[in-house]
């Protein structure tokens, strides 16, 4: 029983480590012009390594216009696997009808998921704290640049760490005040589950592996490693008869 508790203790940090939130950053938030039929959604894309169980914690808040008081949090329940994502929306039916795609959750209208363009969302960790933003909580977003009524607010290229403060920078916005684009309808406006922007490179991503690849962000299990007494290379590298 001691080696068998001795072995988990050891485990239990690598799972801490290995799930990194810092990876999680919200990719696009959506109020289609038809909304009504067609639903609205959030996405979360992990820019890490390594693969992330969401049901540890992991939350989305909404301010409901200029409240300055969120609602409840909404837990999210599945795994987000690395360099993917998580696409949380309003009504699974809805969603599934327009786009063709089942949506990783449905957490039903009035939260997160279900803004009209005007409200502020926030993802969570599993203590609690914001570890990416959209909107500023206490300002309604009619009339500012984090307005994305009948229309969407999508993460704009480069960004991989998500904000705890409102960076209207990091995102481009259609709205149908007359914001980027304009009102946007579903489905083809949109793209669940999908970014216009480099997602990172798969490869070996161990320094000790012979086929290191040091522009790969995503590891792919391809790595290779010498047997033992030899380099990276294949060279005997210890004096014995290899």
């Amino acid at each position: 029983m001691k080696n068998k508790l001795h072995f988990y203790l050891l485990f239990i940090p690598f799972l801490v480590f290995s799930q990194n939130p810092s990876d999680l950053i919200i990719t696009e938030i959506t109020d289609p012009q038809n909304s009504s039929t067609a639903g609205r959604y959030v996405e979360i894309y992990n820019s890490g390594n390594h693969d992330i169980d969401l049901s540890t914690g992991y939350a989305l808040v909404r301010w409901t216009n200029a409240n300055v008081s969120p609602q409840s949090s909404v837990p999210l329940t599945g795994m987000i696997l690395a360099g993917n994502f998580y696409v949380v929306c309003n009504s699974a039916t809805k969603f599934t009808a327009t786009y063709g795609l089942s949506p990783s959750q449905d957490i039903g209208a009035g939260g997160p998921a279900d803004s009209n363009g005007d409200d502020n969302i926030a993802l969570l960790d599993p203590n609690g704290v914001v570890i990416d933003i959209f909107g500023v909580p206490g300002v309604d977003g009619s009339g500012t640049p984090h307005e994305f009524e009948d229309g969407r607010a999508e993460r704009t290229c480069g960004v991989i760490i998500g904000s705890t403060s409102w960076l209207s920078g990091e995102w481009n916005i259609d709205n149908d005040s007359g914001g980027g684009d304009g009102p946007q309808y579903a489905p083809a406006d949109f793209d669940p589950f999908a970014w216009a922007c480099p997602l990172g490179v798969s490869g070996c991503t161990d320094p000790a592996a012979s086929n290191y690849d040091p522009n790969a962000t995503i590891d792919d299990g391809s790595c290779i490693y010498p047997d033992t007494n030899f380099d990276c290379d294949g060279n005997c590298i210890v004096d014995i008869d290899c």
